[in-house]
């Protein structure tokens, strides 16, 4: 955290990177936690209650991914927030390199690839769901996501930036409510029992 903060923190992409990587390995290191659950499945006695290790590695990674993706643009987007003072103390953070004009771009440009990553992970998963937990799930990630979008594309000053970067944080927080909620559906049905 400190090596972050004083000498990462303020390169062009490297910290932003390194963040990004640190929350999507704490997602990754909920796989042994969920370990027990798998049930192997047998070609000679099938069992309806398996479930592999793929099927939970699949679930974590592609979460992971989102993750990732989500907190590239929360980071970036705070660079925004601190792109003039980052200038003064000539700092080559994502914002100053490209500036503000390329910097909305790419974080638009992000955004679509995680707004396509998100829904094709929900469409992978709605015949595990009921169409209103799709929908509610969509509501929650992808509409949010949507607003940040046309949001940056209005914002100009500093505190606009500053606003958004918070409002990424509670899609961070839907985020973290997917993972477990897809949890869930992947090692339990609506009944509680073993999938």
């Amino acid at each position: 955290g400190y090596s972050y903060a004083t000498s990462l923190r303020h390169k062009f992409l490297s910290g932003n990177i390194a963040l990004s990587f640190m929350y999507a390995l704490v997602v990754l290191s909920q796989i042994p936690h969920d370990w027990d659950f798998v049930v192997p499945y047998s070609y000679e006695f099938p069992n309806p209650m398996a479930i592999s290790w793929v099927d939970i590695l699949y679930v974590f990674i592609f979460i992971a991914v989102l993750v990732f993706m989500l907190t590239m643009i929360k980071d970036i987007t705070g660079d925004m927030t601190n792109m003039e003072d980052d200038k003064k103390m000539n700092y080559h953070t994502f914002g100053v390199r490209l500036g503000e004009k390329n910097s909305k771009i790419a974080l638009q440009v992000m955004s679509i690839v995680f707004i396509v990553l998100a829904a094709l992970f929900l469409c992978i998963h709605s015949d595990k769901m009921e169409f209103i937990h799709t929908l509610t799930l969509a509501v929650i990630v992808i509409g949010p996501m949507i607003y940040y979008m046309v949001m940056l594309a209005k914002a100009k000053k500093q505190t606009d930036y500053n606003d958004l970067h918070v409002f990424l944080g509670m899609i961070m927080i839907s985020l973290i409510f997917l993972m477990f909620y897809c949890k869930y559906l992947f090692i339990f049905d609506f009944s509680g029992s073993i999938k």
